[in-house]
């Protein structure tokens, strides 16, 4: 394992390569141990430090899940880069008398975190939305 024995970061082309394997095998969950274990946080190299190497990495997660068709595990990667503030999620929520609307900003991402995005949105609004019955 490269990590351990260097005790820095791979290069964010051999993760990228590896994600696809991995996706290729259908082994969605060692796609997102692997992306954990590159971003640890003990890890550290000044080369490869910082928040492109990050988003490098999780573009091609979700990227190489989404053409695997592991939708699932692309959406949680997707949501742990939310939460770490690599990604941005830009939901905004709009009230025009009793008719609602949300508007989800996907400039500048690719087609598989788009994807990801609207489905992860979706599932927000229709988790916080109360219907009466």
């Amino acid at each position: 394992d490269f990590i351990e024995w260097s005790g820095r970061r791979p290069p964010k082309e051999a993760v990228s390569a590896a994600f696809r394997i991995l996706c290729r095998r259908g082994r969605g969950d060692e796609v997102e141990h692997l992306l954990t274990r590159c971003l640890q946080p003990s890890i550290s190299d000044e080369d490869l430090d910082g928040a492109s190497y990050q988003l490098s990495l999780f573009v091609s997660a979700i990227t190489a899940l989404h053409k695997a068709g592991l939708y699932n595990a692309a959406d949680d990667v997707f949501i742990d880069a939310v939460s770490r503030g690599v990604l941005p999620l830009n939901l905004a929520k709009q009230t025009f008398g009793i008719e609602r609307r949300f508007t989800l900003d996907l400039h500048g991402m690719n087609v598989a975190v788009a994807n990801s995005a609207v489905r992860v949105a979706l599932q927000q609004e229709v988790l916080s939305t109360s219907y009466d019955a």
